[in-house]
């Protein structure tokens, strides 16, 4: 991620269990396959859940430079797809606010 301008440190994945009951979000969604099995379905006041099933780059067999080479496209998935999803979540919410407004 450095690589692209972003600094990881001080991030950490997180579990589950540290969002449970805690919060309540608008939006569900799940990145692979393996998150989607072992995660809850129902998430009370999501407007969406959605699944991507993006390969984890983790079960990739390779050598190094194969493995960075999967890492970083697996990344660059990941920012493609955030990018669809933000343009379009923009023009749903521009859409419901124009519906709100009219009635």
């Amino acid at each position: 991620m450095d690589e692209i301008g972003i600094d990881l440190t001080g991030h950490r994945s997180k579990s589950l269990p540290e969002y449970l009951g805690k919060t309540s979000p608008k939006w569900v969604i799940f990145v692979c396959e393996k998150a989607e099995n072992s995660c809850p379905h129902v998430w009370p006041f999501s407007l969406l859940t959605e699944s991507w099933r993006i390969e984890d780059p983790v079960d990739f067999n390779g050598d190094e430079l194969e493995q960075l080479m999967k890492f970083r496209s697996v990344r660059d998935q990941i920012e493609a797809r955030i990018q669809e999803w933000v343009i379009q979540n923009n023009k749903s919410s521009a859409i419901d606010v124009q519906l709100e407004t009219k009635e």
